[in-house]
């Protein structure tokens, strides 16, 4: 894995440190393809119905077609700090909003036709290419889980390991593209405690360990409100303030930016 040497406070530095805080935000927010059952291991489609079953079932989450989260960041021995607002809508649009006193304001957003794209203080602004592309529409899926067949070829059940304290089923998922993430559920609770997974930014490719708490129930689906998120060896921390499900969005909420347009137009 290539992980680039960055000097703190560096723009390159802040630029990597906060724009990699939206990345398996909503992992925590079907049938799936054939698993392990060897050895006291369940098959990975038992483990992935409880945990639909354990926050709300799998009606309640088909419901949310749209999620407004409002929240406050901290990044861990840099003094950082902000506000933070995501819309995300079925199937995978997205809006994001990242303000804050250290830096200004940072946006990044999926746009009706799949396009990612970013815009900071930090640098010029961009449309992602490929692989981060396809990473960042499928993390942004509110049916991440209940069309979990749908968005990964291959899932095996390979192990049981403690999290925090927790004695978890370690999931292992592949994507059609190959992609590897891994998955840590709660063998009592049924409840998601951890991802690992690989971030593809301009910057380089980084191992991102989001770790997920406080669940609580939004109009009948259970969502963690605390998320620790650990990358580059820094540890940064949202909390979540408030959930809104269903809601009548803005329009034009998730066009292209004009800058994002002009520079479209100019890769055509």
């Amino acid at each position: 894995m290539c992980v680039p040497s960055i000097k703190e406070n560096s723009p390159l530095f802040k630029t990597v440190i906060v724009t990699l805080l939206f990345p398996l935000l909503f992992l925590a927010g079907c049938s799936i393809m054939r698993g392990a059952k060897t050895g006291g291991i369940p098959d990975a489609s038992l483990v992935i119905n409880k945990y639909i079953d354990a926050t709300g079932g799998r009606a309640a989450h088909d419901a949310v077609m749209n999620r407004v989260t409002k929240g406050r960041f901290t990044i861990e021995g840099q003094a950082i700090t902000g506000e933070m607002t995501i819309y995300v809508a079925r199937p995978a649009k997205m809006c994001m909003v990242i303000e804050s006193a250290q830096f200004g304001a940072i946006e990044q957003g999926i746009d009706k036709n799949g396009i990612v794209w970013e815009i900071t203080p930090f640098s010029e602004p961009r449309i992602a290419e490929e692989k981060e592309r396809v990473a960042t529409i499928r993390d942004s899926r509110l049916d991440k889980f209940t069309a979990w067949s749908e968005i990964y070829k291959k899932t095996v059940c390979a192990g049981i390991d403690s999290v925090g304290g927790h004695s978890c089923y370690r999931l292992e998922a592949e994507s059609p593209d190959g992609e590897i993430q891994t998955f840590f559920f709660d063998r009592n609770s049924g409840l998601l405690v951890k991802t690992e997974a690989t971030i593809y930014h301009p910057q380089g490719t980084f191992l991102v360990e989001t770790y997920y708490d406080d669940y609580r129930t939004v109009d009948g689906v259970g969502v963690a409100y605390s998320l620790k998120i650990i990358v580059m060896d820094q540890e940064r921390i949202l909390t979540v303030k408030k959930i809104q499900h269903n809601v009548e969005l803005e329009g034009g909420l998730f066009d292209l930016p004009p800058e994002i347009e002009t520079l479209l137009r100019e890769k055509r």
